[in-house]
């Protein structure tokens, strides 16, 4: 009775809410009113009716059930450009009389310059050259110069004529010996955080500086020392992650061209108008004299947002020479100076009681992001799981390397393999099965149902019989180890305000789509098609999607999953209201009311008779209907988050060390998938570079030189075709209620989890617990005690 009456308080509630938020809406928007509809939220099968306030001018949300188009699988629109090669990316971009510009670099961790002579490219025909006029470099890589030439020869020609002076100086580059006190520092003054597109929305108030370290930031939630005095047990687990850098298949490059006073430039990048906001706050110029295209791009995992400074310089030196001019940097410069996910220092502290839940958590985190900020990791601690109280206090430490950045997930692979190592540790410590555990502490309705489902789908009752196995091989002789593991994926709802999109009707029948978006290789033109093909009653393949021009309506950066939660709701809100004004015309056509008339298969119908879609425009007022769409302020009440669980087999030779996962279950939700195919696709992306940070990928670099030795594919290493596993990507039909097409992103998801999932199953197959990334042979031998521990690379 009591939860009863508690339940009747919350529904009292909510209405008083919803009547505040209609008088908002309204006052907003005057004249206009708002409409409140029934929506169904929740697990498909288990959804709840919930009333919700609609935006004016936007559409009702789906209602339960398949759809004609969307939610199914297809191959993409843009497949056949790909794969035959006619897909024009930045590196393809040529223009008669082209310039290629390349920087000269820093090969000193921290050093003054003393003196530039460049007197050496005046001489040389067609070259150009810009002077950044810095007087310190903090890392190896960081830009000195930038000059073009005609061709990549003979600017790597000029290159070597050009003599810098250096005054070396003490450098830093690593964790542990950058937050000493004796260490040199890489900043002389406090340094305030700067934040990219693919960042976790914080708080950004200042913080305490000592030293290279910037911090604490301290965030949490209930009281961490009553959680503490309540447990029955504490554990604690240090864990270390290494550096990984984004590898793209198209390195950072950017083509710039003056034509007049405007400047014209194709950008791989994440962000087609972040990359026109940089260029034109730094170079003065009105937005509209920036034009950025970015049709295709070689893949962006966080850092390719801005116009960097490479961007920078070639539209300068565009600008002297009065020709276009290409900046693509290399593979080296990519691994220097491009970008990278910052290594990490975790501690977690749990409390706990003896039936295994988790009663109070002590969080503390540092990490380098070399001479940038951003190198939390908390957000998974605070955000996975049901933990009642949470203390988090993170630490940034500055060392002499090129900046981290933005990175698939920011800071959450790092806190989601820290945290459920601990998690696996007390399972272990209490004797109870993993998963158990977790659901004692999971109160996710979402990922309850996604940890049943993957625990059916990796076998997980096989585990009890693997361990059994496993002892009999030991017995026998035999090197081989088989182990399943398990973690928690969790991300977070984020919309790019502003997101607008047009669908234009031509009177011949043509349909067109636009908005400025970029693709960074998820295809968002066939889910954008896909929309639009479904209210018009039309094939996909008749709708053109035009994409990737700073001239087409604004459109999100592509990152922290924002890009379909906040393109796909304005798709459907243009496209409903383009069938309405169609209806419209064809009532007219038909003798009928709008409201009579149906859309069907490219036909309108009403009282027996039709008219095709080709001549209900043909009757258009104008030569060209235009309609746009809003990106309408999500639903309040529903859950943010973004849940997923994935599990890992795999089998471990212990004579060896190595590693091998033959099997990935990744379940996932993100609202109702408009392209299966694609959303699958970027589950198996996600693993697929989960598995590559959990066993391959560490930058490696000589403490004395201060310099990176191995920004290569050679010697950094990472997953390759023949360690690619089954991946079974797995998605649960869920209705969150936050905007008309239940959108959400995936793109972050699927890579929080995997590193973890796959340490936690070579902890059952080997008995040992790995603590530090990448899980190499090495290490696993050295936790074997096969080989001595002071032969491995902290």
């Amino acid at each position: 009775m009591a939860e009863e009456n508690r339940e009747k308080g919350k529904e009292k509630e909510q209405e008083k809410e919803k009547g505040k938020e209609k008088e908002k809406v309204s006052e907003k928007v005057p004249g206009a009113a708002a409409t409140e509809v029934s929506v169904e939220v929740g697990l498909a099968g288990h959804t709840l009716s919930k009333r919700i306030l609609l935006s004016p001018g936007d559409p009702a949300p789906y209602p339960v059930g398949s759809r004609p188009v969307t939610g199914r699988r297809r191959p993409r629109l843009d497949g056949p450009q790909k794969v035959t090669g006619r897909a024009m990316f930045t590196h393809d971009v040529r223009r008669p009389g082209m310039l290629h510009a390349r920087i000269l670099r820093s090969p000193h961790a921290h050093a003054k310059i003393v003196s530039i002579d460049a007197s050496a490219l005046e001489k040389m025909p067609g070259v150009v050259f810009e002077i950044p006029g810095k007087d310190v470099v903090r890392y190896h890589g960081e830009a000195v110069l930038a000059l073009a030439a005609p061709t990549r020869a003979a600017a790597e020609d000029a290159l070597r004529a050009v003599r810098v002076g250096y005054d070396v100086l003490p450098h830093t580059v690593s964790l542990a010996a950058a937050r000493k006190d004796s260490s040199p520092l890489v900043f002389q003054k406090p340094v305030e955080e700067k934040r990219s597109a693919g960042d976790v929305p914080g708080a950004a108030a200042a913080l305490p500086q000592t030293g290279n370290v910037r911090g604490p930031k301290a965030s949490g939630r209930g009281d961490v020392d009553k959680g503490f005095a309540e447990a029955e047990g504490i554990l604690e687990v240090v864990t270390t992650t290494a550096v990984q850098t984004h590898v793209p298949l198209e390195t950072h490059s950017l083509f710039a061209e003056w034509v007049g006073d405007t400047l014209e430039v194709q950008a791989s990048t994440q962000g087609t108008f972040s990359v026109r906001d940089e260029l034109a706050g730094v170079l003065k110029l009105p937005k509209d004299k920036v034009i950025v295209r970015a049709e295709f791009t070689g893949g962006g995992f966080g850092a390719k947002f801005g116009a960097g400074d490479y961007g920078v310089f070639a539209a300068k030196l565009a600008k002297k020479a009065g020709k276009p001019v290409l900046m693509a940097l290399d593979r080296k410069e990519e691994h220097l100076a491009a970008g990278n996910r910052p290594d990490s220092w975790n501690r977690v502290k749990l409390g706990y009681r003896n039936d295994g839940t988790v009663t109070a958590v002590d969080y503390e985190s540092f990490g380098t992001a070399g001479v940038a900020t951003g190198t939390g990791t908390g957000g998974f601690v605070k955000s996975a799981y049901g933990f009642p109280a949470v203390r988090v206090a993170e630490s940034d430490v500055f060392t002499h390397l090129g900046p981290g950045c933005a990175m698939r997930a920011p800071g959450h692979p790092q806190g989601c393999f820290a945290v459920e190592t601990a998690l696996e540790a007390l399972a272990a410590k209490l004797g109870m099965d993993p998963l158990t555990l977790r659901l004692r502490n999971d109160p996710s309705e979402v990922r309850r149902a996604e940890w049943e489902i993957g625990a059916k789908e990796i076998g997980w009752s096989r585990r009890a019989g693997i361990t059994k196995a496993n002892e009999a091989a030991a017995a026998a002789g035999s090197p081989l180890r088989r182990g399943l593991g398990c973690a928690a994926s969790v991300w977070y709802t984020f919309v790019a305000p502003g997101s607008q999109v047009n669908v234009r009707l031509h009177r011949d029948g043509t349909v067109e789509v636009e908005n400025g978006v970029q693709d960074i290789g998820g295809g968002p033109r066939t889910p954008i098609a896909m929309v639009v093909a479904e209210e018009l009653g039309l094939p996909v393949e008749r709708i053109n999607v035009k994409i990737g021009d700073s001239r087409y309506p604004f459109g999100p950066a592509s990152g922290g999953s924002v890009t379909i939660g906040s393109l796909i709701p304005a798709v459907r809100a243009a496209a409903v209201h383009a069938r309405e004004r169609l209806l419209d015309v064809a009532s007219k056509l038909l003798g009928a009311p709008a409201s009579e008339v149906v859309l069907a298969n490219g036909v309108f119908s009403a009282k027996g008779r039709t008219a095709e879609f080709r001549k209900v425009c043909s009757r258009l007022s104008g030569e060209t209907l235009v309609v746009t769409g809003d990106r309408a302020k999500d639903y309040d009440g529903a859950d943010t988050r973004i849940f997923g669980a994935q599990f890992a087999e795999v089998v471990v030779d212990v004579e060896t060390g190595v590693a091998a996962v033959k099997r990935v279950v990744a379940v996932h939700d993100c609202g109702q998938p408009v392209w299966k195919t694609g959303v699958e696709s970027q589950i198996r992306g996600g693993v697929l570079q989960g598995i590559s940070y959990a066993l391959f990928e560490e930058r490696v670099v000589d403490e004395r030189s201060g310099r990176v030795l191995n920004p290569n594919v050679e010697f950094y290493k990472i997953l390759g075709s023949k360690d690619t596993p089954e991946i079974v990507p797995v998605l649960v039909d869920h209705y969150p209620g936050k905007n008309n097409a239940h959108a959400r992103g995936i793109g972050e998801p699927a890579t929080v989890p995997t590193a973890a999932a796959v340490a936690n199953a070579i902890a059952h197959a080997t008995g040992i617990r790995p603590t530090a990334l990448p899980i190499t042979p090495a290490r696993i031998l050295a936790l074997l005690a096969r080989v001595p521990a002071r032969e491995v690379r902290a």
